[in-house]
This record gives structure tokens, C-alpha cells and sequence, in this order.
């Protein structure tokens, strides 16, 4: 180190003189080490090259001193056989001290790999650290807190899978670990194993509610499994806390879908008197109010949206649909128009638009509409009736029926799958 620290600050000469020193002495030591090995096993009565063949790997050049079973491609991580260890002629007094000092030397390179990966992740190179201390494991998992540092390096490179697999081992050692606690619940929310996410955060607490970022995960894991009563607790509780308003904005969107719409426009409006301009949030107030069926407080929402981003087609689309509710149907008509022209792949404008022709007896555009949204969005049951109803009209039956019995058949396959979520009763 001295060395090193005379160089770098200039001083080459004397720092080789030291470097040099530091080479010889490493020398001296490996030297010492060697013959100090060979000198104990021949003091046991043992023959020094057998032995050296069992603590050494194989080598390419002479392995006649090694069992026949082993490999020279053999997994360099694996423990020396016990079979080896059995014929090597030794006594059961050498074999402990073999395996003693192979425990120590596995120990040495699980040490040094990990402190590698350390000094890794304290720069902030989490895939590097990540494979050192992957490294670290094959030569010895019980390391102390080797688990929990490899998965929080997998966790900050986002390798979410390796981060559950050391994460589950180091909890399962520290049950009461917090911080490993929320870093598993978080990879599981990132692998989008919401069962295992919300499951895992459960013993966190109101602590972990009010967590900046366990909470709003927490809350979104249970709203996505449909425990809606649970995970309004959460995110009211996580709510309480100081948030931005791009959380804000989150929080507002996951109140939408646990279904608080209310709740959903305060969180909203909340975010935009912190920020004015901030982008969407007026378009998720006016999402909110839809779907409660408010409508002029919609239509000003998604015209406020428009008015701070004129090119949002989904702000259009959407104040055109309220448009319909309120009988604008001009109005609406000249928004689906715009959307269409400058969105061309949006089904449900085009199929809206078919709609709107298909009540004006414009039949030929409308069904040009709607056979563009069956293209687009081909899965959607709602279109294909209504493109069956256009051809019906147009004297089209053959064409008519096709398109009905896409209809049954995805209607069908609709009620299964819901039949299949619906989870079974005990009698």
C-alpha cells in the first residue's frame, strides 16, 4: 500500500522500492506455505504428492496421483470428494485437517469475492458486484450476510428473479429484517407475483404503508389480486405522507382502479394545485369522473388536458365519448374525425365513428370503420356485433353471419375464463 501511495503521488522510485519489497515478501510466503505443507504430510507419513492431489485441482499435464472418476473439467466450485479423500492413503487425523483447510481456504475466496463485490456496489456497479458475489456463494453460502448483499445488489441491477432467490434465503435466516423484508416484497412486485408481494409486506405494518415506495407497491399488489378493502387502507395511509406530484398522480390513477373515484379526484387535483402543468393529471380527473358518470366535470377535465397538450388523442377520444353521454353527437362526431386522422390505429375511435355513420344510414363508411377497428383490435367482441348489425343492413347476411358467430365464439370464451377466475366454494 505504501507502495502504491508513493507512486500515485509521484515518488516512482521509492514506490518500486517498496512494490518490490511487497513482491519478494509474497514470494517468500507462498514459497513458506508450500514447503511447510509438504514438510507436514511428510511428518504424518504421508506421501506429499497424493496429498497435494487431493487439496490441489487436477492437473492437465499429470493426474496419475488422482482417482480415476475425477475430471479435469470437473466444477472448479465443487467440494474435494470424500471418495478421493477415502484412497489417498491417508490417516483419519490428515483427512480432518484436509477438509479443515479446505473449509478455511473456501472461506478466504468467499471472503474476497464478497469484499470485491462490496467495493463494486459502493461504486454503484450493481451487475458487476451481483456476479462477485454470486461468486462469492459457490465457494461458501454461509458466509455471514452474503445472501442479503447479494440480493440487494440483484435488486439494484433489477435482476428482480436472482434478487427473490437471495432475498427468500437471507429473510429466512432474519425473519426481522426490515430492510430485506421491503427489498423482497419490492422484487416480487417487479416480477408481478402479487401474492407473494403483498404477503411478504404484510408484517411491515403501518411502517411499511407509509414507505415512499412499499406502500404504493403494496397497495397496487392487493388492488391487482381485486382485495380492494385492504388496499384502500394502505394507499389511504400511504397517502398521508409527503408525496410529489408525480406519486400523486400514481395514487390518483390506483384509486380509479380500487374504484374510489372520488378519492381518485382529490389525490388528483392535490397533484395538480403542487404542480399546474403537471402532464395527465387532468386527463386521469377526467377518467375518474367517466367512469362516475360526471359528466361535465369530465368534459372540463379532458378539456383542460387538451388545452395544456392539444395533441393527447386519448384526451380527444375520451371528450368525445362524454360528448355522445351528453348528446353532442356533432360534437362528437368532429372529435372522432380528428383522433382518426391523426391516429389512424385507434380502434375504438374507428369503431365509434361506425356508429355514429351505421345511426346516419351512411352505410358503406360506416362499415369501412368498423372493418378498420375489427383489424386493429380483433379480440373485441363488442365490434365484431356491431360490424354483423352494418353488414345485416347492407343486405351482406353470409358476411353478417361470419361476424355473429365471431361474436358468440368470443363471448363464449369470455364467460369461461371468467367462470375459471371465480375461485371454488366449500360446500
Amino acid at each position: 500500500d505504501l507502495g502504491r501511495i508513493l507512486t500515485a503521488s509521484g515518488r516512482k522510485d521509492q514506490g518500486e522500492s517498496f512494490l518490490e519489497k511487497a513482491r519478494e515478501l509474497q514470494n517468500k510466503v507462498l514459497q513458506t506455505s508450500q514447503q511447510g505443507m509438504a514438510s507436514h504430510y511428510a511428518e504424518e507419513g504421508a506421501d506429499s504428492s497424493t496429498s497435494a492431489a487431493v487439496i490441489m485441482p487436477p492437473s492437465t499435464e499429470d493426474n496419475s496421483q488422482l482417482d480415476v472418476g475425477q475430471s479435469t473439467k470437473a466444477d472448479p466450485f465443487a467440494q474435494v470428494d470424500p471418495g478421493v479423500l477415502a484412497r489417498a492413503n491417508l490417516t483419519e487425523r490428515q483427512k480432518e485437517q484436509a477438509e479443515a483447510q479446505e473449509k478455511q481456504l473456501r472461506a478466504v475466496l468467499a471472503q474476497s469475492f464478497s469484499d470485491l463485490a462490496t467495493s463494486e456496489a459502493i461504486r454503484q456497479n450493481y451487475n458487476a458486484a451481483l456476479g462477485h458475489y454470486q461468486e462469492a456463494e459457490h465457494w461458501d453460502l454461509t458466509l455471514p450476510g452474503l445472501m442479503r448483499s447479494l440480493g440487494t445488489a440483484a435488486f439494484r441491477a433489477q435482476n428482480y428473479k436472482e434478487a427473490v432467490r437471495a432475498l427468500s434465503a437471507a429473510i429466512a435466516l432474519n425473519p426481522n429484517d426490515g430492510g430485506v423484508r421491503a427489498m423482497l416484497g419490492m422484487a416480487y412486485f417487479g416480477e408481478e407475483k402479487f401474492s407473494d408481494a403483498a404477503r411478504t409486506f404484510e408484517p411491515l405494518g403501518q411502517r411499511g404503508m407509509q414507505d415512499g415506495a412499499v406502500g404504493y407497491a403494496w397497495a397496487s399488489s392487493l388492488t391487482r389480486q381485486g382485495e380492494t378493502k385492504p388496499a384502500s387502507t394502505v394507499l389511504a395511509e400511504f397517502e398521508k405522507g409527503d408525496r410529489t406530484g408525480d406519486t400523486l398522480l400514481l395514487v390518483g390513477q390506483l384509486w380509479i382502479e380500487i374504484g374510489d373515484y372520488e378519492r381518485a379526484v382529490a389525490s388528483l387535483h392535490h397533484a395538480l394545485q403542487l404542480s399546474p402543468s403537471l402532464a395527465r393529471a387532468h386527463y386521469f380527473a377526467g377518467q375518474a369522473y367517466l367512469r362516475w358518470e360526471h359528466w361535465n366535470e369530465a368534459a372540463q377535465e379532458f378539456q383542460a388536458e387538451l388545452a395544456l397538450n392539444p395533441d393527447d388523442g386519448e384526451a380527444k377520444y375520451n371528450l368525445a365519448f362524454v360528448y355522445l353521454q351528453q348528446s353532442k353527437r356533432a360534437e362528437a362526431q368532429r372529435l372522432f374525425q380528428e383522433v382518426i386522422a391523426a391516429h389512424p390505429e385507434h380502434a375504438n375511435a374507428h369503431y365509434e365513428m361506425g356508429k355514429l355513420l351505421l345511426d346516419q344510414g351512411e352505410l358503406k363508411e360506416a362499415i369501412r370503420h368498423l372493418e378498420a377497428a375489427v383489424r386493429l383490435n380483433p379480440g373485441a367482441d363488442y365490434i365484431h356485433y356491431q360490424l354483423q348489425a352494418a353488414y345485416r343492413k347492407d343486405g351482406r347476411l353470409a358476411d353478417a353471419d361470419h361476424e355473429l358467430e365471431i361474436y358468440k365464439d368470443l363471448k363464449t370464451k369470455q364467460r369461461s375464463r371468467a367462470s375459471a377466475a371465480i375461485p371454488p366454494q366449500n360446500p
